[in-house]
């Protein structure tokens, strides 16, 4: 009993609690100020506020881009019983929080490193390397939750794969299979694909080997309970993974921009054609934020590539500078640091900071090398490989172009260098493993241990000293906005040369590969020590847990400190109602949008979080509403505000957010008399140029057949629309039509996604929607007072709600299947 305390509940214990002092703020009931996060409350607001009124999920939302489905927002789907598990993970491990998260990923590489035999000492420090990974850290500052929360499973993910394939094959296809299923559930596609990177070379130099041991039945039985884990993890998803997939048809994501699709051949110069190609995404556009070969030194140089805006400069020529000696305010000191980081960073994939893994973890991975062989080394140094070459982007593109064009699903993703969520789980990974075989190594030949450890000094030591003696000379120090920067800073009164830009960024670049060489040579001391007796092997883990915590933690403290929390009230203000939005809400009208100008229209979420906006901010909004920014909402073209309904317009009067209504809003529908047609969805936008939106309906000839004649103009006939119910995925009209049918336009947005269309019913029947405008709904409403009810009742959700309720009893049958098994071997075990 007492050697299970020491082995696992203390290392876990001191996971915890070293997670706790870091987000103690958070213990205390603080929130963290994330920018994303706080974006994505604004925009999901209604869409809590209607789960928390009426018990079920609205499916859309017109509270963004004048009306988007949900799939990629803030959705639930009740019966994937793993959103059950991350709940209960989340709230054991401090709920609304930052700690969950970070403490999770800690827990998966200790559980991992424990399987590899590595001392729960040393795996605790594996763990914190890790989770205090600048990658993280960044990406919970910034408020990448759901990229942060997928990572958290990759370790796990592998242990499970990693004992299917030693034998243990139902542990593993559970815990596979949970690891799986979590992973998607935390809805960050592109770094659980990335993991993809890591489990083919597994599987590869795995099946080499029992190839060549004659062991084949055994690969193949165990890859086809990989493969069956896969399937039963991925189950309780397809309810979102089949939505998502229907939804990003439609979106910028899939390529699915109808003016590009014609214009294919032509030059685009708007952010949907340059971004989208008629399967995906263009290749330029995926390949922003691609790292340079170059940083790739950021992982064990911090500041290596001039750092980044979030970094403290304080003691530097530069900062000394612009403060010209004077001591300045803490709330200034931020604006200062972001200005001197913004200007000495020369790469191209962070703005932040380096994705710093440490220069303890560089060594420990360096003497990896030398004592390390076998399967291990061969999956984790192929892994990496494919992992930078991913992450280098456009600047390896030969490779990149091959897999964005070969690779399925591929194209959906852009930022390359998030390929970097491998490169920091394999390496401290790889590091730790490799320290356990150096002390196993060390009790049975010290010399032989000495030598790799002198080997390890040479290679790691000479890199790092090699960089901070001629580093500058040896890259290129330039970078893209070197000349921006320098007419800012004139523009600011305080002159700055390239040259004194090079020369700060070659000190910058000095001074902190001498800070990563000596904690290098500090490692290095400390396994000298060990090898010499004077370092007993007890204290060892301990020592080596303290230099990855000082090696990183006041770097982290710059990217996410107690500054970055604020009480309750305090995040509460940031969502507190200007003039502007308080006189809009007293309008009783239950839908109608709201143009604020003071916000660009793709990067605002505030907006969202009290009305129905034109605008918006989501990676994934639907094409046409792009291209009709792009086109249209961009000029500001008020007819076309107006079919949106667009009833009141947010502008800045001397600083303060005024409100003003807009008297030509169409409405929530109507009645046009003028039919403009066109050939093909070009001259459809064109004509939105010069049309009257309650007036003119701009019609595709391809529905010439089914609309002719049914838009009319007759001074004698006054036909009348009104909603009378609002429901996001639902809403109620009265319409009354004199003499013959006629075309009712819907100032709402068109959307067709397989599985997913909104249908029309009048009195009941089903009756065709068609989609005029470029992108507004319409139908054809028979002569005579009629009920009109416009639903969405998209079947990926509801019948996939029930495919996530059979795969979820599954994947627990397997896991409570598991439990007993190993319940009766410990047993058997105990027993014997």
């Amino acid at each position: 009993m007492r050697s299970n305390v020491l082995k696992w509940l203390l290392p876990v214990l001191a996971i915890v609690i070293a997670n706790i002092i870091y987000f103690y703020p958070a213990i205390q009931g603080k929130e963290l100020i994330q920018d994303d996060i706080l974006l994505g409350k604004a925009k999901g607001k209604s869409i809590v506020d209607y789960r928390e009124d009426n018990g079920e999920e609205p499916l859309w939302t017109n509270a963004m881009f004048s009306g988007m489905p949900t799939f990629q927002l803030s959705i639930k789907y009740p019966n994937n019983w793993l959103s059950h598990v991350q709940s209960t993970i989340s709230t054991v491990l401090v709920k609304n929080s930052s700690i969950y998260m970070i403490a999770s990923m800690m827990l998966g590489m200790f559980f991992l490193l424990r399987t590899y035999n590595v001392d729960p000492w040393l795996s605790v420090a594996g763990a914190i390397a890790l989770g205090f990974s600048a990658f993280f850290i960044i990406s919970m500052a910034a408020g990448h939750n759901a990229k942060v929360r997928t990572a958290v499973y990759i370790a796990p993910m592998l242990m499970g794969i990693l004992l299917t394939l030693r034998g243990r094959q139902l542990l593993g296809f559970a815990l596979t299979a949970l690891m799986v299923g979590l992973s998607i559930n935390s809805n960050h596609f592109q770094v659980t694909y990335y993991s993809i990177f890591i489990i083919i070379p597994i599987l590869v130099v795995y099946g080499i080997k029992m190839i060549q041991d004659g062991q084949v039945n055994a690969f193949i039985k165990r890859s086809l309970i990989l493969a069956a884990a896969a399937a039963i993890g991925v189950g309780p998803n397809i309810g979102n993974l089949w939505s998502t997939m229907a939804y990003s048809k439609e979106t910028m994501r899939g390529g699915h921009t109808a003016l590009v699709e014609e214009q294919s051949e032509t030059e685009q110069n708007s952010e949907a054609a340059s971004s989208s190609t008629a399967e995906g995404l263009s290749f330029d556009y995926a390949m922003g934020w691609s790292m340079t070969k170059s940083e790739t030194f950021n992982l064990f140089i911090p500041m290596f590539a001039g750092g980044g805006s979030k970094e403290n400069y304080e003691g530097t020529d530069l900062y000394n500078k612009v403060t010209q000696g004077r001591t300045v305010p803490d709330n200034q000191k931020e604006q200062i640091n972001g200005l001197i980081g913004s200007t000495l960073y020369w790469g191209e994939s962070m703005t932040n900071g380096s994705y710093y893994l440490g220069a303890v973890v560089f060594f420990l991975f360096v003497l990896a090398l030398f004592t390390v062989n076998g399967t291990t080394r061969q999956w984790v140094l192929a892994s990496l490989i494919i992992a930078l070459m991913l992450a280098w982007g456009k600047n390896l593109e030969w490779f990149n172009r091959l897999m964005f064009e070969s690779l399925p699903f591929y194209n959906k993703f852009r930022v390359p260098s998030m390929a970097v969520v491998i490169v920091c789980t394999v390496i401290p990974f790889f590091g730790f493993v490799g320290l356990q075989r150096f002390i196993n190594l060390a009790k049975d030949d010290k010399d032989a241990a000495k030598k790799i450890l002198m080997r390890s000094l040479y290679v790691a030591g000479g890199i790092l000293l090699a960089i901070a003696l001629v580093g500058p000379a040896l890259f290129s120090l330039e970078g893209d906005r070197d000349q921006q920067m320098v007419q800012y800073w004139s523009q600011i009164q305080m002159p700055l040369s390239i040259n004194e830009i090079d020369d700060a960024r070659a000190s910058l670049m000095r001074s902190s590969a001498f800070t990563s060489l000596i904690f290098a040579g500090l490692t290095f001391g400390a396994l000298f020590l060990y090898l010499r007796g004077t370092l007993k092997a007890q204290v060892l883990g301990f020592v080596v847990i303290g230099l990855v915590v000082v090696d990183l933690w006041s770097f982290d403290k710059d990217h996410l400190n107690a500054d970055s929390f604020v009480s309750s009230s305090q995040y509460l203000n940031e969502f507190r109602p200007t003039r502007a939005d308080q006189f809009i809400l007293k309008d009783t009208d239950p839908h109608y949008r709201v143009w604020n100008t003071t916000q660009g229209l793709t990067s605002d979420s505030r907006t969202s979080f009290y009305h129905k906006s034109i605008g918006g901010y989501h990676g994934a909004k639907l094409a046409r509403y792009q291209d009709l920014i792009n086109e249209q909402l961009s000029q500001q073209n008020m007819e076309v505000f107006n079919m949106l309904n667009t009833k009141w317009v947010i502008y800045d009067a001397n600083g303060e957010t005024m409100a003003e209504a807009n008297v030509g809003a169409a409405g929530n529908a109507w009645f046009p008399t003028n039919a403009i047609w066109v050939d093909g969805p070009v001259n459809e936008m064109n004509a939105l140029d010069d049309f009257k939106a309650l007036t003119d309906v701009v019609i595709d000839q391809s529905m010439r057949e089914a609309l002719d004649g049914t838009v009319r103009m007759d001074s004698n006939v006054r036909n009348t629309i009104a909603l009378t119910s609002y429901d996001p995925k639902e809403m109620h009209y009265t319409a009354k039509v004199q003499g013959q049918p006629a075309l009712a336009v819907f100032s709402e947005i068109w959307y067709d996604a397989p599985g997913q269309p909104w249908k029309l019913y009048v009195d009941g029947e089903e009756t065709e929607l068609y989609r005029v405008n470029y992108l507004l709904r319409s139908a054809v409403i028979p002569a005579g007072e009629h009920e009109i009810v416009m639903k969405f009742e998209p079947k990926t959700y509801y019948m996939g709600e029930q495919v996530d309720l059979v795969f979820s009893i599954l994947l627990f049958l397997a896991l409570i299947g598991a439990g007993i098994q190993e319940y009766r071997s410990a047993k058997k075990a105990a027993t014997e």
